[in-house]
């Protein structure tokens, strides 16, 4: 439903889903005015039984409600990021940005002022935080590091719009001095400073090997961060940002680096009042403006909805659509950090998947409902079939009913699906932001989307409610009027399908019965639509489809067509095999259950192995990565299908066995057949109601089960090795530094003990092009993304970080560290899904790597070591360490050093019981900062992202809850089906003798062993395929057993709960009621 829904314009597709729902309801209230009759007993109907309205009208809120969530969600995380983001950029509705020289920069902003639609327009420079500059406050002695750096013109005020600081007070760009500087909002929050304080600020720039330095003086704080380029507000990542007129900064440069900075980043504001107002009527000024800059710069507009590069690069001119592109963007408001978790990328992708599982699960629900609804009137439909009315009439009064039903439901949905919304932003709102500006969330929904929510949902309900009118209209009168069970129908042989299309029909005399041409052409439709069905449903046309599908689907490359093809090859070869035997005399029944336990055995396997969920799960898409939701959503309904065919396939024998078991409970006893036919007998209802229970129960423990798991190894010891604060530095002189204070060591010692990881990387992380080449047992491979990092003994003596796999002979992981340390040659390596083949589990036979000296190809040296332990994959450091030792007998770091190559010393803090991470870089910053600006220090401690995981969690299950809503329903709908089937037979059982009690504990029976079924079912494939996420790189599996015993309890008891009324209503049906009838 998404694929489509987000290929079309908001607007466009409201438009057409309300002529064709218009349309449908039209038609079908012209069919009640030109037959009045039908449109009094329809609204007759509706009135007459409240129960079963107020099911059905609860039934289509529930379905439109979860439509609403699913397109309003992102509606209300758009609004809520508009305000932060338009704030982020103040009027500025587009920027152009690139490596320009000074004439160009001229000429470019002469031509875009001669443009009628454009306002102002003014050049800075710009240079993000991963550039790294640097502040150190004279006030408190601490200092910060990586901040994004703005040098502003002074008509740059004419192009931001107005300005306030902190207190409500207007400021402007223009009245900064040269040694004057504002800070964000991010850096105020970051950093303990205050107007007028002094700081020592040290500017580093990419490209640039030396700094630039200054003093200068705070004049004002703002309220918001500033970001001018698409990536930046894609991130929602501020660093913190230093903000200093553009002729200081040139001068500083001209003095100390003796070079000229231009600027980077040319900003526009359009004709207008400013803010949205800008892009003119249906954004017409701000297309006509982004035109003439693709024009003027000569580079196309850059499409802000594709992958963006969240740390703008400047070596290519980029045009950034800032109005209405970047403020409408999607995006979900949760920080950088934050949307790096893997609980995170699940809520991005998984409210659309769940939410088309919920659709269809209220499709089907609508179906059990309005069927409940028609057995329930049984009796008066056969009369009204015996008195006149045809099955054309029958259809057209339950649609009546069902648009009434579903005008309603759809209204009451509106405001259920906002009430979802808002439950889940509350639950998102507690979400630690992992260091990122927190976003208050509010709910929006755009009135497109609440109409195109309500008209699908009213589509739902029609097409729910169309095919459960044709499957009652066919209904035997004889049988619906005496309310007994409908007569078994045969099977047609294929021979007496295809005979049907020429031979008339005749009498029981056998005398041809005369037929209009009209008629003629209808009875060879039907025998025509028939034997197509006949064909399909023996095999005989589902395989070669399905093959046919496969190819066409691997000639076009899509997924969801290949996948579509094998699941129907896999069916049709299950129905073949199963009409193939009964051909060859094989008994009706076995040759039905080999041919099913085919067909679920083929679509289970073929889930398990091939399903598309967990490649999501195994390496988590980013946020600009798509997310292929039909491939996913037919992935999982395959596999739920397969097992719920194979279990309803070969449950009687399960049920025969228990029926043995449940002879020997004395209250049960004279149950133990009665309470387990009904299941057995009309398998449609129970699979149905099994496959919802088994879809709701494999979604919440997988997402359940996953991140649970993923916090049990986020620790602390798993992660870093029981480090809790990191700094990373190029120079190594801070260990001798600190080595040399004795006062020092001695404030430090008081509150962490201090631990040094020195870590080589040779060359920025832009030139890391060679590869280590990996020669494992079964064949070489190679990694581009792992580093060589020489650990300090101090590091390896204090590191608790445990093994995923340790190599043969050794028998702790100590041990392995040991050997590291004190033995040159070897290494340990860090688990990478890229190199297949990588050991894990112990035992594993050390193999060798070969390690480059150098970041460039020419003149690479390669030097073996032996990997005797591999880490976890989710360990912080994505490095392979060797000890000090090896890499002097490596040369690593002294190997002829190319241009650019830079080592970086990562120092590691372990603190003592009762510190504060706050409190220890307040100290750190004391020690350290003194002579040295460049000092930024890494939270290690994943305490804050595992209290993230687990709500986003909550928040996933709590929105799939609703299924579980569906599956409750279910559960209810079919036990109030069988009361009103089996009244006779629960007045015959009173009349033998039958107690209340015995007749409850019957339907309690009866519910136990579906939700028991359901839930056990879709547990199980969890499990699996949990199992397979966590073996993909571990032979670990840490099965949370707690939590999901307590998913289980909770799940069965609310499923369970849902029986009690209508096994409560059998068990006080009165006899003689009962029996009338008969």
């Amino acid at each position: 439903m998404h694929n489509i829904i987000n290929d079309l314009s908001p607007t466009i597709l409201v438009y057409w889903l309300g002529l064709i729902t218009g349309t449908l309801l039209l038609g079908i209230l012209l069919v009640g005015s030109l037959q009045p009759f039908l449109l009094k007993m329809s609204v007759r109907n509706t009135i007459r039984r409240p129960w079963q309205a107020l099911l059905l009208v609860s039934g289509l809120a529930l379905a439109t409600g979860i439509i609403v969530a699913a397109l309003g969600i992102q509606d209300s995380f758009n609004a809520s990021m508009a305000p932060y983001r338009l704030a982020q950029m103040g009027n500025v509705d587009e920027a152009v940005t690139g490596t320009f020289t000074q004439q160009q920069v001229s000429t470019y902003q002469a031509q875009i002022r001669q443009q009628h639609d454009v306002q102002a327009v003014s050049a800075l420079f710009y240079a993000h935080g991963a550039g790294g500059s640097n502040v150190w406050s004279t006030r408190t002695g601490t200092s910060i590091g990586s901040l994004s750096t703005y040098a502003i013109p002074p008509d740059f005020d004419a192009v931001y719009g107005p300005l306030t600081d902190t207190h409500g007070r207007h400021i402007r760009f223009s009245d900064l001095r040269p040694d004057e500087v504002y800070l964000s909002k991010t850096l105020v929050n970051l950093f303990d400073v205050q107007p007028g304080d002094t700081l020592q600020i040290q500017f580093f720039f990419s490209g640039v090997e030396k700094s630039i330095s200054t003093s200068a003086r705070v004049r004002a704080l703002l309220p918001n961060d500033l970001a001018f380029t698409s990536g930046e507000l894609a991130s929602n990542n501020p660093t913190g940002e230093i903000i200093l007129p553009l002729a200081t900064l040139q001068r500083l440069a001209t003095q100390q680096l003796h070079q000229d900075f231009i600027a980077n980043t040319i900003c526009v504001k359009n004709v207008g009042a400013g803010g949205m107002a800008d892009i003119g009527p249906s954004g017409e000024r701000s297309l006509a403006v982004q035109s003439a800059l693709s024009r003027i710069v000569g580079v196309p507009i850059l499409d802000v909805n594709g992958s963006l590069d969240l740390d703008t690069q400047f070596d290519n001119v980029l045009i950034h659509p800032l109005k209405p592109d970047m403020v409408q963007r999607y995006g979900v408001p949760l920080s950088f950090a934050l949307r790096q978790t893997s609980a995170a990328k699940q809520l991005r992708f998984s409210i659309p998947l769940l939410s088309d599982l919920l659709v269809g699960a209220a499709l089907l629900l609508l179906v059990l409902l309005f069927l409940l609804l028609a057995a329930e009137r049984r009796s008066e439909l056969g009369i009204s079939r015996a008195i006149g009315l045809q099955r054309g009439h029958l259809i057209k009064l339950l649609l009546l009913e069902g648009s009434i039903y579903a005008l309603v439901g759809g209204l009451l949905g509106i405001p259920l699906g906002l009430g979802i919304i808002a439950a889940l932003l509350v639950l998102l709102s507690s979400v630690p932001q992992l260091g990122g500006t927190s976003i208050a969330l509010h709910v929006w929904v755009s009135w497109q989307n609440l109409g195109t929510a309500y008209c699908l949902g009213t589509l739902v309900a029609l097409l729910a409610i169309f095919f459960s009118a044709i499957w009652i209209s066919g209904t035997n009168i004889v049988a619906a009027i005496r309310d007994l069970d409908e007569p078994p129908t045969l099977t047609a042989r294929l021979l007496q399908l295809v005979l049907a299309l020429w031979l008339p029909p005749r009498d029981e005399a056998g005398l041809v019965i005369p037929e209009t041409l009209a008629r003629q052409i209808g009875r060879r439709v039907e025998a025509i639509g028939k034997l197509l069905w006949g064909l399909f449903a023996r095999g005989i046309l589902s395989l070669p489809l399905g093959l046919y599908l496969l190819q066409l689907g691997m000639l076009q490359e899509q997924i969801w067509l290949q996948h579509l093809g094998i699941t129907l090859a896999c069916a049709g070869s299950g129905l073949l095999s199963a009409w193939l035997l009964q051909c060859l005399k094989v008994p009706s029944s076995l040759a039905r259950r080999l041919g099913f336990t085919l067909l679920g055995l083929s679509w289970l396997a073929f889930g398990l192995y091939k399903n598309i969920l967990l490649g999501f799960f195994i390496d988590v898409p980013s946020d600009n990565e798509p997310f292929l939701t039909l491939d996913t959503l037919l992935s999982t309904l395959t596999l739920v299908s397969g097992a719920v065919i194979l279990a309803m396939s070969n449950v009687d024998l399960l049920l025969h066995a228990l029926s043995g078991l449940i002879r020997y409970v004395r209250g049960l006893a004279p149950i133990s057949r009665t309470s387990l036919v009904y299941p057995l007998t009309f398998r449609f209802r129970t699979g149905a109601t099994i496959s919802l229970l088994s879809l709701v129960m494999l979604l919440v423990t997988f997402f359940t089960t996953i991140n649970l798991v993923d916090i049990q190894h986020n620790q602390l010891d798993t992660i870093t090795g029981g480090f809790q604060l990191g700094m990373t530095d190029p120079r190594p002189e801070l260990e001798r530094q600190f080595q040399s204070t004795p006062e020092l060591q001695q404030q430090f010692q008081r509150m962490a003990s201090l631990h040094a990881l020195l870590g080589i990387i040779k060359g920025n992380q832009v030139a890391l092009n060679v590869p280590l080449h990996l020669h494992l047992p079964n064949g070489d491979t190679t990694l581009k993304s792992l580093m060589p990092t020489e650990s300090s003994d101090a590091f390896l003596a204090a590191t608790r970080l445990p093994f995923q796999a340790r190599a043969q002979s050794y028998t702790s992981d100590r041990q392995v560290w040991d050997t590291l340390q004190n033995q040159a040659g070897y290494a340990v390596l860090r688990y990478d899904t890229d190199a297949p083949g990588l050991p894990t589990g112990n035992g594993f036979k050390p193999f060798t790597v070969d390690i480059p000296d150098r970041t460039v190809p020419q003149g690479v040296h390669y030097h073996p070591v032996t990997i005797i332990g591999i880490l976890a994959p989710d360990t912080y450091y994505p490095s392979l360490f060797v000890s000090q030792r090896t890499a002097r007998d490596l040369m690593l770091g002294q190997a002829s050093k190319g241009k650019g190559d830079v080592t970086y010393y990562t120092y590691l803090f372990q603190e003592r019981d009762g510190t504060q991470n706050s409190q220890a870089i307040r100290v750190l910053n004391h020690v350290f900062s003194p002579g040295n600006r460049r000092l930024a220090f890494q939270v290690l401690d994943p305490s804050e992202g595992n209290t993230a995981t687990a709500i986003l969690t909550l928040t996933i299950t709590g929105y799939l809850g609703l299924g579980l809503i569906f599956g409750v329903l279910a559960i209810a709908i079919i036990i109030s089906r069988a009361v009103v089937e089996r009244r006779q037979q629960i007045g015959m059982l009173r009349a033998l003798g039958f107690s209340r009690g015995l007749i409850l504990r019957s339907f309690l029976l009866e519910a136990v062993i579906i939700v028991t079924l359901g839930l056990l079912l879709g547990a199980l494939l969890a499990c699996g395929l949990a199992y397979q996420v966590f073996t993909a790189y571990s032979e670990n599996f840490p099965l949370p057993i707690l939590p999901l015993l307590l998913i289980l309890l909770t799940c069965y008891l609310t499923a369970f709960l849902a029986t009690i009324f209508p096994a409560r209503q059998a068990a006080h049906l009165s006899p003689a009621e009962a029996l009338r009838y008969e």
